[in-house]
């Protein structure tokens, strides 16, 4: 017998050998990890390039943020980025449920058509 291999005493009071990876394996499936079943405000936190007459004449799109559950108002923690570099501070944006989508900014802005992005960094329930 291995030094990693486990004796378990199952329910019928017989002993069998596991492995401890098959072990976890087994216990992964059955139990699942906490955040499988948990259902996060990150997952409802949808970021969105739509049209936009201003945006448009610079090439880009308007960028917007909207809370896609059905009843819980969520805070949600946004970056920006410059082309590509990220800027200083953070967006604190208030998403209530069913409320309709914020803008950001345009994708393009008109500093050489440069781009222009944002990343949810966190999302909070508030209710």
């Amino acid at each position: 017998m291995k030094q990693r291999d486990k004796t378990i005493a199952d329910l019928s009071g017989n002993t069998c050998i596991l492995d401890r990876s098959l072990l976890a394996l087994i216990l992964f499936c059955c139990l699942g990890t906490p955040t499988m079943a948990k259902d996060t405000a990150s997952s409802h936190v949808i970021l969105n390039a739509v049209y936009d007459a201003d945006c448009e004449a610079r090439g880009g799109k308007l960028v917007v943020v909207h809370n896609n559950h059905p009843s819980q108002d969520i805070e949600a923690q946004l970056e920006r980025y410059f082309m590509n570099v990220r800027q200083g501070g953070r967006s604190v944006v208030r998403l209530n449920a069913g409320d309709a989508p914020q803008p950001l900014g345009c994708s393009r802005v008109l500093v050489d058509r440069a781009e222009q992005h944002w990343k949810l960094v966190k999302a909070v329930y508030l209710n």
